[in-house]
């Protein structure tokens, strides 16, 4: 029999956890005093009146691999897609992903294949980061930026192995779900790009790029599916500020944007990053060293109703794959372990 709930749970739980009402009105009254100081330091959504619960429990990208306010924790199963779109702001990827999150668990043929709805839940593990912590380079300095950058490396990784990895606490209050889908906004692929981008722009240091890039190359492999969005520099900025314009509720200007958004050098050497992505995409089918992963491209400029049936083709197709037998791992390569992203990139400039 069809179950009309978009979640089965692996145990169910009519307890519900005691917990301490959050003061709101004094958060609120912190968050409101500290926007302006904190503006230069990060995204100009820093002066929102933003409560860490509700930070937590964001349904479009959650930062851990559970929900307070479900009382949720998530796993990866045997045949669970863990999917990430990388790419640059403005490019489409939360947009999309908001629309694959309602679609894909009414798909017909999916629900036939699963004998349900699709589980699916959306991911943003470094938002977490940006709402905790400022990371304007000429005040705080290179090293810690870099620390900021492995921060954001190390949650992402945790969120990977605790869906991957980790099982049920047994005589748990919780709520375990076992996911068909897992979408990771800016995971191990983009975290390298991001990285990788940082010294190059002289923000970090060589050691500190390397130290940052092997933590996500130790998680990669639990990524099977990669979309990449392409957007160009000059459209990026003009987005975020219409987009932050229109959450503001009167006109944007330039300087009130985030650090990174304002650093067009910064964003220059970061689209050339994302570009080496699209290009390995187009010309091998996956990025290189990684022929396990599925991939696509998509051009941020495009009809957006064009975009997102392109995405969720692609991720319905992946997601029946898996099913039928193919599982959400990367396997070996010829019996080595997974290349690193040094290795790989090594081989590619021999």
């Amino acid at each position: 029999m069809l179950e009309t709930d978009t979640r089965t749970h692996i145990r169910a739980h009519t307890k519900t956890s005691q917990r301490t009402p959050l003061d709101t009105q004094h958060l609120g009254k912190m968050s409101t005093e500290a926007g302006d100081k904190q503006r230069n330091n990060g995204s100009s959504r820093s002066n929102e009146v933003v409560t860490l619960s509700e930070v937590c429990s964001n349904p479009q990208g959650l930062v851990f691999s559970f929900n307070p306010a479900t009382n949720e924790v998530y796993f990866a199963g045997e045949h669970t897609v863990i999917a990430e779109e990388t790419g640059m702001v403005g490019s489409g990827k939360d947009k999309h992903t908001k629309t694959a999150i309602v679609e894909l668990p009414k798909d017909q043929g999916l629900v036939d294949l699963l004998g349900r709805p699709l589980r699916v839940e959306s991911f943003k593990p470094n938002d977490i980061v940006k709402h905790l912590f400022g990371k304007n380079p000429e005040e705080m300095g290179p090293e810690y930026r870099a620390i900021y950058d492995r921060i954001i490396n190390r949650n992402t990784a945790n969120l990977l192995e605790s869906l991957v990895e980790m099982r049920e606490k047994e005589d748990s209050e919780l709520t375990f779900v076992e996911l068909d889908l897992a979408l990771v906004n800016r995971g191990p692929y983009d975290n390298i790009r991001f990285t990788r981008s940082l010294y190059d722009a002289g923000l970090i240091s060589k050691e500190a790029m390397e130290r940052n890039c092997r933590i996500a190359s130790e998680v990669i492999r639990y990524i099977s599916f990669v979309a990449n969005f392409s957007i160009p520099v000059e459209e990026a900025i003009e987005r975020e500020i219409k987009r932050e314009g229109e959450r503001l509720g009167r006109p944007m200007e330039y300087s009130e944007l985030g650090e990174v958004m304002r650093n067009r050098k910064f964003l220059e050497i970061l689209q050339r990053h994302y570009d080496d992505l699209s290009d390995e995409i187009r010309e091998y089918g996956h990025p290189l060293g990684f022929a396990d992963v599925d991939c696509i491209y998509i051009d941020g400029t495009a009809d957006p109703q064009e975009n997102s049936n392109k995405f969720i083709s692609a991720l319905k197709r992946k997601i029946e794959s898996s099913v039928k037998g193919k599982g959400y791992k990367n396997g070996d390569h010829n019996g080595e372990p997974t290349p690193t992203y040094a290795s790989q990139s090594a081989a590619a400039g021999a």
